[in-house]
């Protein structure tokens, strides 16, 4: 791990002077010393983060905001672990697999230099927070995230992510904290955001296909027919308060009549807060599931949402070549004769809504990301299409995208360097209900 991100730990990179007295020894920080004095009887300030007087002399440092708390990082045996392989971590035995020097069993407390926990969360998911002394993740290895829980990692020290984090829905199982998508005629998953099922006239009549669920923004709508209601997924959530619910993305609704296609689920939720700096160079993907085609003469699955991803840091990196992407699916398309709807992309490229060779059948609706394209951003999902809204069966609405919260200290400073392209949804992207779903803003510290 780069020395840049060995930064200050409360009680260990601190140093004081008292009328010009060196009271430490650590100047390894790369970051110029802070001098907080205004008289000859007040400490000056060696932290990276800055001092605080009150209760004690000590370096300020990250109070994280939703489920996570100081007390996560300051556990004592954490270690400074380096992933130099694939492992997958379980959000909800807190078990992680992997080579053995990686190997974490399951069970709560400190084991192999990792901590664990479970924290509820009033109105979401659990969360399963994971504790780390610092953390590096080399290019061209993944960690891949699984449970139920939502996923936090909380660290002392720098973190440095030049791999791949995958917490997205796949195979249609939700990413951790995410929902599940509705089955036949069914609703997803997911509050407010959740697709809705498709509907039918008739035991064997016309059918709309389900909607897309929503998060940051809004899911599609299936293809509907006569006299059926939109039945895409509406903007629900935040992430910008400090005690904001740590939870994944909606679920899709399954496509009308009983053979209707499965909804898609929602992606995943991921916190990482770091007293210390992050450093992201590679990958981190909360995407939903798109959804699939059902029997002969039915409705589209519509397609999950993106999930959450939210950084906070003393000062957080997002190089060139930094994906963060919270996008939605793509909707399947009616009918038998159709294909299942793409899974969200890592990159700026919607998912590709499925599409049909019958006569009777409509195609899936694409699914939300930022497009690459200022002034085209479709953060939305597609609508899915039906040739006849009297007769034929029409396809699932796409996933809309996801949220993003990006935090650190002095924000407007310089303290967030944003030097990525595939940010999805990004900072400029405003939804249905006229907010936006990514945020950049300050870290509190104390």
């Amino acid at each position: 791990m780069r020395a840049a991100l060995l930064l200050c730990a409360a009680a260990t990179a601190c140093r004081f002077s008292f009328l010009g007295v060196d009271t430490g020894a650590s100047d390894d920080l790369g970051v110029a010393p802070v001098d907080l004095a205004t008289s000859g009887d007040m400490p000056s300030c060696e932290c990276a983060t800055g001092c605080s007087e009150t209760p004690a002399h000590h370096c300020l440092a990250l109070q994280p905001s939703g489920p996570v708390s100081p007390g996560d990082y300051g556990m004592t045996g954490l270690k400074v672990i380096a992933v130099n392989a694939n492992i997958a971590i379980n959000t909800d035995t807190g078990a992680i697999t992997g080579p053995p020097m990686l190997m974490r069993a399951a069970g709560t407390g400190v084991i192999n230099g990792i901590g664990y926990h479970v924290a509820a969360q009033s109105g979401g998911p659990s969360v399963g927070i994971f504790s780390v002394a610092g953390l590096s993740l080399a290019s061209g290895f993944k960690i891949s995230i699984t449970g139920s829980n939502a996923f936090a990692l909380a660290s002392a020290g720098g973190v440095e992510i030049d791999g791949f984090v995958d917490a997205s829905c796949t195979a249609m199982t939700p990413g951790p904290g995410g929902f599940a998508g509705g089955a036949a005629a069914s609703d997803g998953g997911g509050m407010a955001g959740a697709g809705k099922a498709g509907t039918s006239a008739a035991p064997m009549g016309p059918a709309s296909g389900g909607g897309g669920g929503a998060y940051g923004d809004a899911g599609g709508s299936g293809g509907l027919i006569t006299g059926a209601m939109a039945n895409g997924g509406v903007p629900w959530g935040d992430l910008t308060t400090p005690g904001f619910i740590l939870v994944g993305g909606a679920g899709g609704g399954g496509g009308g009549l009983p053979m209707g296609g499965k909804g898609g689920g929602g992606g995943g939720a991921v916190q990482i807060a770091v007293n210390g700096a992050l450093v992201v160079t590679g990958t981190i993907d909360v995407g939903g599931c798109g959804g699939q085609h059902g029997g002969k003469g039915t409705g589209g699955g519509g397609a999950g949402s993106g999930g959450a991803i939210v950084l906070e840091a003393v000062h957080v990196t997002l190089a060139s070549s930094a994906v963060l992407a919270a996008n939605g699916g793509g909707g399947a398309g009616g009918d038998d004769k159709s294909m299942n709807g793409n899974d969200a992309n890592a990159s700026v490229a919607p998912a590709s809504g499925g599409g049909t060779m019958s006569s009777g059948g409509g195609n899936g609706g694409n699914g939300g990301a930022s497009n690459g394209m200022p002034g085209q951003h479709f953060t939305y999902g597609r609508d899915g299409t039906i040739p006849d809204a009297t007769m034929d069966f029409g396809g699932g609405g796409g996933g809309g995208v996801g949220r993003i919260a990006v935090r650190a200290q002095n924000a407007s400073m310089g303290g967030i360097n944003d030097s990525s392209t595939a940010v999805t949804p990004d900072a400029l992207d405003i939804n249905a209900i006229g907010s936006h779903p990514t945020v950049y803003g300050n870290a509190t510290f104390q």
